[in-house]
């Protein structure tokens, strides 16, 4: 599937569309389907999103370098900034401190400047989680720990307990594990959880 936008206010509404709520352990989880989220990262809308935005001003060369950058590094970073309004010079900005997906959540103190500090507190900080989005590998461990969790997931579905937990009946979002036309799936809770 693809999505033609003409500008970032297309972008947006099509992130509005996409956006799913799940519960996990009574928690609320917000986050993009991961088909939108794909659709939005494409450089063409990286560029699109970047070109518009009137405080950038860049050669042709600076914005094939930055519009790279983002789809290499700051996919996250850049539908953080688009859900929230921040405009483009604060990821390029985010980007040139060294900053990637990788170092998400980002904190206040990562602010990259003094003047839009109250945005990035109030409108980057809080959306992140958004694109912050723990992905399933089969066979593998993940820390969910600052993640959103794309897991539906109802404490009276419980499967059994056992030595290391209880094991509970889970259904992880499409798109956010690698396991082959799966989506219920038994999810242990250890002692520690």
């Amino acid at each position: 599937m693809s999505a033609s936008f003409r500008d970032t206010e297309d972008v947006f509404a099509y992130m509005q569309l996409n956006l799913v709520q799940a519960t996990f352990r009574g928690e609320p989880q917000r986050f993009l389907k991961k088909s939108a989220f794909d659709i939005i990262t494409t450089k063409q809308n990286i560029r699109l999103v970047i070109d518009e935005e009137e405080s950038l001003y860049l050669n042709e060369e600076e914005l094939d370098t930055l519009v790279d950058q983002v789809a290499r590094k700051g996919k996250r970073l850049f539908a953080t900034c688009v859900q929230g309004s921040i405009p483009m010079t604060c990821l390029k900005l985010l980007l040139e401190k060294g900053l990637t997906d990788a170092d998400m959540p980002l904190a206040k103190d990562h602010c990259p400047g003094t003047s839009p500090k109250r945005n990035f507190v109030s409108s980057f900080i809080p959306n992140q989680a958004l694109f912050n989005t723990a992905y399933f590998e089969l066979d593998g461990y993940q820390d969910l720990k600052g993640l959103t969790k794309p897991i539906e997931h109802d404490e009276n579905k419980l499967i059994g307990r056992g030595a290391f937990g209880s094991v509970y009946e889970v259904h992880v979002h499409p798109g956010y594990s690698s396991f082959a036309d799966v989506s219920i799936l038994a999810f242990v809770y250890g002692p520690s959880s």
